[in-house]
C-alpha cells in the first residue's frame, strides 16, 4: 500500500485543525474572550442603556 497519500490526508488533517483554532482563538479575542452567548447578552445590555439616555 502507498503510503504518500496517507501522509498527504494526515497533514491536510492538521493544516484544518490549525486553521479551525486559529479561526476559534480570533473570534474569542473579538469577544472579549467570552462566549457568544455572554457576548449578545452583554451587547444588549449596553444597548439598551444607551436608548435610556
Amino acid at each position: 500500500m502507498d503510503e504518500k497519500p496517507l501522509l498527504v490526508t494526515r497533514q491536510a488533517r492538521l493544516e484544518v485543525v490549525r486553521w479551525l483554532i486559529c479561526i476559534v482563538s480570533r473570534r474569542h479575542g473579538v469577544l472579549s474572550y467570552r462566549s457568544p452567548m455572554e457576548f449578545d447578552q452583554q451587547r444588549l445590555k449596553t444597548v439598551k442603556l444607551s436608548l435610556a439616555v
